[in-house]
C-alpha cells in the first residue's frame, strides 16, 4: 500500500459556508485587507510567485543570449572577420588587425583601471564630451 503525500489542505472551495481562506472583506480604517488563508496557502503562493519569477528570468536570460549570439540556435559568436578586414584594407592598406586588437585591449583596460581608481581623466581621450561628463558624474 502506498503512503498519499500531503500536498496542502484539502479544503472545499465550493459555494457552501464555511471559510475556504484568502482576502477577507474585513478592512480597517485604512481599507487594507488581510489575509485569511492557512499557512498551507500562504506557502503555495510563495512557491507559486517563486515559479512564475524563475520563469520569467529564464526567458530573459535566453532572449539576451539570443541576442548575444545571433539567434536562437545560436551559442557562439559569429566571427565575421575574414568579411570586415578585406573591407577595411580598401580604405585603409596600412591596416593591421593584430595591431587594431592590441589598442582595443589598452583601451578596455584603461577604462577597467580609471573606473576601479575612480580617475576618469585617463579616459578622457578615449570618449566624446557628453559620455565623458555622464561617466565622470556616476563616478562622484
Amino acid at each position: 500500500m502506498y503512503a498519499q503525500a500531503d500536498a496542502g489542505d484539502f479544503n472545499d472551495y465550493g459555494g457552501g459556508g464555511g471559510d475556504s481562506g484568502g482576502w477577507g472583506s474585513d478592512s480597517d480604517s485604512s481599507g487594507s485587507s488581510e489575509w485569511t488563508g492557512s499557512p498551507g496557502q500562504i506557502i503555495a503562493v510563495v512557491l507559486a510567485g517563486g515559479f512564475v519569477l524563475f520563469v520569467v528570468i529564464t526567458m530573459i536570460r535566453q532572449k539576451r543570449k539570443e541576442k548575444l549570439t545571433g539567434g536562437a540556435g545560436g551559442g557562439v559568436l559569429r566571427d565575421h572577420t575574414n568579411e570586415i578586414v578585406p573591407a577595411i584594407l580598401e580604405i585603409d592598406p596600412l591596416f593591421s588587425s593584430d595591431r587594431f586588437i592590441a589598442w582595443v585591449k589598452e583601451v578596455f583596460f584603461t577604462l577597467q583601471y580609471a573606473w576601479m581608481a575612480r580617475d576618469w581623466e585617463k579616459v578622457r581621450p578615449f570618449e566624446k564630451e557628453e559620455l565623458y561628463r555622464q561617466h565622470e558624474q556616476q563616478l562622484q
